[in-house]
């Protein structure tokens, strides 16, 4: 082997890279530039989860460091700055993060330190109802009028910091995100400087936190015109659990808000009241709710018909909306009228996109109703869901029809087992020789779980059973359909043959083998 081998050193103070080689270290490892630790931060800004950058009307370039956080209960945040080999901060216990940001939200937010490992380090929450977490909590009343801001100790982290985070922390209780409009936030800067401060700052007393949940009802209804939101919604939600009957237009106002929160307590308040002028309140939303979820939420406080009030039309509106929610809601509804007119209101939604809805339009047409039986046989043999499916063969089973019965209890060849079981659980509630046919050709299925079910089931029936219609199980090495076997035979004084009984008495399954010795003595 050719070549040269050059080693280059110092022989005097040799102790590190830069005595060793001659030379001063470059301040980057990897291409990672290094931190300044005081000052501002070179923010490296990437989004996640719920928020997006902010562009104004015919601009094309975003606001710069403006981002829009937006969604009921959702998640995400702004990743300020992460780096993987050079610490952001390299002795956090002795700094501050001072920041100043624009913004309006009331959700909770938090600055989130992380560790080398992606190990959440510490919370320190700066906005949004108080939580029931180890956090530290330093709150400002956020006005979106001017910027705001406050210096964080970061006493607490014993760690090196590589990744910053503002935005939503972990596991915030689901109440504390009130709204569907999104909140801008601008910041404005990030810095750390030393800390002098040796005790954490005052947090900041949000209304929230002096709620009095025990006010007055009447003070408790001034308060759900209040311009908090978090206010508003408490307030609104001890009423809905305390309502009187004098508040029936109160609710039924509300019931059509722009809020869902709000419509949802209101119409969960006129569910308590259960009074004809509720119910009248809960009519109107069904028709003049401005929003798809005030006449879900209306239509789901109307649990069963109510006389003097025809739902059919409004059940058929909702039939049209886009959310299948609603779709399942309006079904409901429309059932409730117990009409002809209704099963062809149904029928005519019957083929919806949504499998959630096709079920529940099934489960309540009538089989005995000419068209309805009709279009339960079509979607009981060509619907793509095997839930579909399972429900349209059960319901057929209702039918007085012998022909359409005929046609349901074909469904045991189904490819679906969903299907099959269902199918021979419902006929298996009311044991009946009319149904042995179905058992004979059940008793042929490959699937041992509905072997064993269909053993049961002819041990249910009241006539004897012949050992030619369940000769297909002898031998089998499945343990629920063994048992099921040992209880037909047991049960219907069947006689098994003897080597069968033998297999089974040595059989290492206790109840088995239990079974098998006690039934012992039958002939060839």
């Amino acid at each position: 082997m050719q070549g040269r081998i050059w080693t280059i050193y110092k022989t005097e103070d040799a102790t590190s890279l830069p005595s060793l080689l001659g030379f001063e270290t470059p301040i980057t490892i990897q291409g990672e530039p290094s931190v300044p630790q005081t000052g501002e931060l070179p923010l490296s800004i990437k989004l996640f989860g719920h928020f997006r950058e902010v562009k104004p009307l015919m601009a094309l370039e975003p606001t710069p460091n403006t981002y829009a956080h937006f969604g009921f209960q959702s998640k995400g945040g702004i990743e300020l700055i992460s780096r993987r080999q050079i610490p952001v901060i390299e002795e956090p216990s002795t700094k501050s993060l001072n920041y100043s940001i624009v913004t309006d939200s009331q959700a909770v937010f938090a600055f989130m330190l992380y560790g080398k490992q992606d190990n959440l380090l510490g919370v320190f929450q700066i906005s949004g109802p108080k939580q029931d977490q180890p956090w530290i909590t330093q709150r400002l009343n956020f006005t979106g009028k001017e910027p705001q801001g406050d210096s964080i100790p970061l006493t607490s982290i014993k760690e090196p910091v590589y990744k910053i985070v503002l935005g939503v922390p972990p596991n915030v209780i689901p109440s504390s995100q009130t709204g569907r409009t999104a909140h801008t936030i601008e910041i404005k800067s990030i810095a750390l400087a030393e800390n002098t401060n040796t005790s954490q700052p005052a947090d900041y007393q949000l209304p929230i936190d002096t709620f009095d949940s025990n006010a007055p009802n009447t003070t408790l209804q001034e308060q759900v015109s209040s311009s908090d939101a978090f206010i508003q919604i408490a307030a609104l939600g001890v009423l809905a659990d305390q309502p009187v009957n004098e508040q029936a237009a109160f609710f039924g106002t509300l019931s059509r808000n722009a809020i869902s929160g709000i419509a949802f307590l209101a119409c969960k308040a006129l569910i308590q009241l259960g009074t004809p002028e509720a119910t009248a309140e809960l009519a109107t939303t069904l028709q003049e709710g401005p929003f798809d979820f005030n006449r879900r939420f209306a239509a789901m406080a109307i649990s069963k018909p109510v006389e003097g009030i025809d739902f059919i039309e409004s059940g058929n509106f909702l039939l049209g909306a886009r959310s299948w929610y609603t779709r399942v809601q309006g079904a409901r509804l429309v059932s409730m009228s117990n009409s002809p007119a209704a099963q062809t209101f149904l029928v005519t939604s019957l083929f919806d996109p949504s499998p959630n809805v096709r079920g529940e339009i099934a489960r309540l047409l009538d089989p005995n109703v000419s068209l309805s039986g009709r279009r339960l046989l079509f979607l009981a043999v060509n619907d793509a869901s095997e839930d579909i499916r399972a429900i349209s063969y059960t319901k057929l089973l209702e039918a007085k029809d012998e022909a359409v019965l005929a046609e349901a209890l074909k469904g045991v060849r189904d490819e679906s087992r969903l299907v099959r079981l269902a199918i021979l659980a419902r006929i298996m509630a009311t044991p009946d020789e009319k149904f042995r046919p179905t058992y004979q050709v059940a008793i042929l299925d490959k699937d041992p779980i509905i072997q064993a079910l269909v053993l049961k089931a002819f041990s249910q029936l009241p006539e004897p059973v012949e050992l030619g219609e369940v000769s297909n199980t002898v031998g089998s090495k499945s343990i629920p359909v063994q048992l099921a076997l040992l209880q037909l035979a047991q049960a219907k004084s069947l006689t098994l043959p003897a080597a069968e009984l033998t297999r089974l008495a040595e059989s290492p399954e206790k109840a088995v083998s239990d079974l098998a010795k006690k039934l012992q003595g039958g002939s060839e």
